[in-house]
């Protein structure tokens, strides 16, 4: 993967002469951005400049610069240099030529020259103060041949008056004046001189064709356990797949471990124990771990196997074998003692209470010394015997019936030796039951599994947490019982009356109900059978609700349509109306639900009224009133009449706008346009100092006959009627 580093920027300050003689230093910042390598012999750059003195607005004419590239760049071929791109400010001036741009001095000091641009000081570009400034040019290097792997590109920029000198940012034209030179390192403070160095120090900016490190992903191991003669172990460890680099460094259990400069390599001097090694190789990869267990030496265990023990007649006849279940064989015995011994691993002649040492070595040279003691035959044999109901011991051929400790003095047929038997008896008895079971349709009896779709008595053998029998019996009825009830909705203070069925049942709340909003259940129980069967339900009361989305349409001298939003659960709607300002509540008329509309008739022309509207879900329970609507009706000739100075509106035909011109004293806070039949399709609020020239956009009207309407505080002051086309 290719690896990108941002570069060093360069400030360059122009010195300018101010039209009062004053002097002035501009700091202009010049940088690299954006270097890239797009094939494996191009690579691009970016030039950009800024103005950063952000109070002074600075416009460059022209500027010519110079830089060094390192001497290896090339790799032996030939490298060329052309501009791609620039900021489009520099479009349609001369700054949009590429200026030619070439590398001299090829192979041991490559220089980059870009020749100063035709110009003069009136083509200029504004030198931006934020981010990057303005890209003054794109540049792309191109090698004859691949760059070489992992070389570095940087850039060595120097000002000075030495003459022939190419590393150089010099000559511009600045605010309209050609500007003396005065630089700044970043970050610096401002420093003028003519022979001041500005010199890039040789670090590498940005790897050319990086070649990538192959790095481990996982670690084999083989493990080397301590031995008898080798108290310390050791594990092999591999590095896999084989990586760039065979050396590195290793931690155990999280301290440092070590190094190592071979693939695979050895960690030695591991006492016997668990260990986690951590292994490191190059810096870009990451480390792996593995889990190492160390063994502990594992001498030999003797074991005596086979015995025969010796009998009461004649004695001394006892058999046994030697082996080991550890260590590294073959193994070698030494014996000792009161025995026989036949191919190293047999023993015979043995006698009971008599002992005798074994020395087992291994093939690693571990041994194990043991004393063995031959027993003699046991005296008491003892028995545990679990059973149900009863038990017939075979050593005397008795039967017991009852739980406990049972002995019988007998000679052991193998040892001929006088013995005692023990029997220890746990007696289980076998268990029954017998039970009612009601279910509503099929049941499943958990017993066996079995389902029965009839009343019956029915019986299942099984075992019980004994293991002994276990008979279950039920007598079974099968019910076919279903009760129901419903969901209710209500008025507040509304008794309802709750049904369920079959009837018969009990509520578990009062029926009749008023209320909260509550959820119930119904159980019906079944006289004969004493079955039953559960059903739920819920009660919603209804909330009270204002009707406020109240409309006034189609109105004329006499009469208005008033229409409302519908309230879920209303079952109707009461209508008043009165005559302002002041008059008295009068109970216009009622409409039933879903019907939202009701015509007020016999009103009086040019008169201002107020309407509003209740629902109720219940006769006896209305709902509070909703907010009032003001409305004014029609004069005979079907305009409302002025109410105080002249009212005009222009043009008349109207198309796209219509003016609207007064000379009241009083205030207009609103204006409405309806159609003839009362519908308004358009509102406005002037400002409150508008003038007495108001205009309204029209251009969201059909064409057809209209009436505008001026309003003060809700009161109609003027109607006219107009055509928009």
């Amino acid at each position: 993967m290719k690896t990108f580093f941002r570069l060093m920027l360069v400030c360059l300050s122009f010195f300018v002469a101010t039209q009062q003689g004053q002097s002035q230093v501009r700091y202009i910042e010049f940088s690299v951005q954006n270097v890239n390598q797009i094939s494996p012999s191009e690579i691009e750059y970016e030039i950009w400049l800024k103005n950063n003195t952000p109070a002074d607005v600075a416009t460059l004419a022209f500027v010519q610069y110079g830089m060094d590239l390192p001497p290896i760049l090339s790799g032996g071929g030939t490298l060329s240099i052309s501009k791609v791109a620039w900021d489009p400010a520099f479009n349609g001036t001369t700054w949009g030529v590429s200026g030619n741009p070439q590398i001299t001095g090829q192979p041991n000091a490559p220089t980059i020259r870009v020749p100063s641009q035709t110009g003069n000081s009136t083509i200029a570009v504004t030198i931006p103060t934020t981010g990057n400034g303005i890209m003054y040019g794109r540049y792309k290097i191109t090698n004859s041949i691949p760059f070489p792997t992992n070389s570095y590109l940087f850039f060595d920029i120097i000002k000075d008056n030495i003459p022939n000198k190419t590393r150089t940012m010099v000559s511009a034209y600045l605010n309209g004046a050609t500007s003396p030179s005065a630089y700044t390192y970043v970050g610096s403070l401002p420093y003028m001189d003519s022979l001041f160095v500005l010199d890039l120090p040789a670090l590498p900016t940005y790897t050319i064709s990086p070649t990538t490190n192959i790095c481990p992903t996982y670690l084999t191991q083989t493990v080397n356990n301590s031995t008898c003669t080798t108290p310390l172990g050791s594990v092999d460890i591999g590095l896999f797949p084989a990586p760039t680099l065979t050396s590195g460094t290793y931690t155990i259990n999280g301290n440092p471990g070590g190094s190592y400069n071979t693939n695979p390599f050895t960690v030695s001097g591991l006492a016997p124990g668990a260990y986690t090694i951590s292994v490191s190789n190059d810096p870009g990869c990451l480390a792996q771990d593995i889990f190492v267990t160390i063994q502990a030496p594992n001498a030999p265990q003797t074991l005596i196997t086979n015995y025969s023990l010796p009998t009461c007649t004649p004695g001394c006849d006892g058999l046994a074998h030697i082996g080991s279940v550890q260590g590294l064989p073959p193994f070698t015995f030494n014996i000792t003692g009161p025995v026989t011994v036949t191919n190293n691993v047999y023993l015979s002649n043995l006698c009971a209470n008599t002992t005798y040492t074994v020395l087992t070595t291994d093939a690693a040279g571990c041994t194990e010394s043991l004393v063995v003691t031959v027993p003699s035959s046991p005296s008491l044999y003892s028995t545990t015997v679990d059973t149900c109901n009863s038990y017939t011991w075979n050593i005397n051929n008795q039967t017991y019936s009852q739980s406990g400790t049972y002995t019988a003095n007998v000679i052991h047929p193998l040892t001929l030796c006088p013995v005692t038997e023990e029997l220890i008896l746990n007696l289980n008895y076998g268990t029954s039951s017998n039970t009612s079971v009601m279910a509503n349709g099929a049941y499943v009896w958990p017993c066996n599994g079995s389902v029965f779709n009839q009343s019956g008595t029915y019986t299942c053998y099984t075992t019980n947490a004994a293991g002994c029998p276990d008979t279950q019996t039920i007598q079974l009825t099968i019910c076919n019982v279903q009760a129901l009830t419903s969901n209710y909705i209500s008025c507040p203070n509304t008794p309802i009356t709750l049904v369920g069925t079959p009837p018969g049942g009990v509520f578990s709340i009062p029926n009749p109900y008023v209320g909260p909003t509550t959820s119930f259940t119904y159980v019906y129980t079944e006289p004969l059978t004493g079955c039953s069967d559960t059903a739920t339900g819920l009660v919603e009361i209804l909330a009270p609700v204002q009707v406020n989305n109240v409309y006034v349409n189609s109105i004329t001298a006499t009469s208005a349509v008033i229409s409302w939003q519908m309230v879920p659960g209303a079952v109707g709607y009461d209508i008043e109306y009165r005559l302002m300002p002041g008059g008295a509540w009068m109970q216009a008329g009622s409409v039933l639900a879903p019907v939202n509309t009701y015509t007020l008739t016999g009103l009086s022309s040019t008169s201002n009224y107020q309407v509003r509207v209740r629902s109720y879900c219940d006769i006896n329970n209305p709902d509070p009133w909703g907010t009032a609507v003001s409305f004014t009706t029609l004069t005979l000739s079907g305009l409302a009449p002025d109410l105080k100075g002249d009212f005009e509106v222009f043009p008349n035909p109207a198309q796209n706008q219509l003016t609207i011109r007064h000379s009241n004293q009083r205030q207009i806070t609103q204006i409405r346009i309806l159609d003839l039949s009362g519908r308004m399709m358009l509102e406005s609020y002037p400002a409150s100092n508008s003038s007495n020239h108001l205009s309204l956009d029209l251009r969201g009207l059909s064409p057809g006959m209209y009436q505008v309407q001026c309003m003060d505080s809700g009161q109609v002051i003027a109607t006219r009627r107009f055509t928009k086309e």
